[in-house]
């Protein structure tokens, strides 16, 4: 479903959510899309797509992109 739905962004130049639509049926909540989900419902907050168009990569380049809009509070490098 994600390739598919690539392949339509690709071919219609903006986002879409059409054939990940239909993983709803499996009711296997993706962990982007609870991310995204909470962000929008809790902070109305997006990471530049819709929150049911937003996968890992997305995410990570959002807020690697934002950095000012973000705090670390934790890192998992070791402490020596």
């Amino acid at each position: 479903t994600h390739l598919l739905d690539g392949l339509l962004v690709k071919a219609l130049g903006r986002e879409v959510f059409f054939f990940r639509r239909l993983n709803h049926g499996t009711r296997y909540p993706i962990c982007s899309w609870i991310t995204a989900y909470a962000y929008d419902r809790a902070l109305h907050y997006q990471f530049g797509v819709p929150p049911e168009c937003a996968d890992p990569d997305q995410i990570a380049d959002w807020v690697s992109g934002h950095p000012d809009e973000w705090e670390r509070v934790f890192r998992l490098d070791s402490y020596a």
